[in-house]
């Protein structure tokens, strides 16, 4: 079932933006309680669509920005510095689906338009 419904997200996101599977590189991601994620660009990347699942505790937080962001859902400029801080020791481990544009495909900013076309 995880599957089915991962495949249709996947397939809904590849098809309204006009970017290979095999380009967003879906994939599951965790980071384990006490983990920090320092200061950092997403080197080949554009930018991320995420999806939080679990571990919502901990926000990402851009060097420029000057709020930390509590999300479940976000597109995100990956180019721009940004960082998750030490997770709690009590909470739970961050549990992310993540797909990526890539660096020779659209920019963030045209990603975030043809997403607000869709939605």
């Amino acid at each position: 079932w995880l599957f089915d419904e991962t495949w249709k997200v996947v397939k809904w996101f590849s098809d309204t933006l006009e970017i290979s599977i095999e380009e967003l590189q879906p994939r599951f991601l965790r980071q384990v309680r006490g983990e920090e994620l320092r200061y950092h660009t997403d080197g080949v990347v554009n930018c991320g669509i995420n999806y939080l699942l679990q571990g919502g505790q901990t926000p990402v937080k851009f060097k420029d920005y000057p709020e930390p962001i509590q999300y479940k859902a976000g597109v995100f400029n990956t180019q721009e510095l940004h960082m998750v801080p030490n997770l709690p020791i009590m909470g739970e481990d961050r549990l992310l689906f993540k797909m990526k544009i890539p660096r020779n495909g659209p920019t963030y900013h045209q990603i975030v338009d043809r997403l607000k076309q869709h939605l």
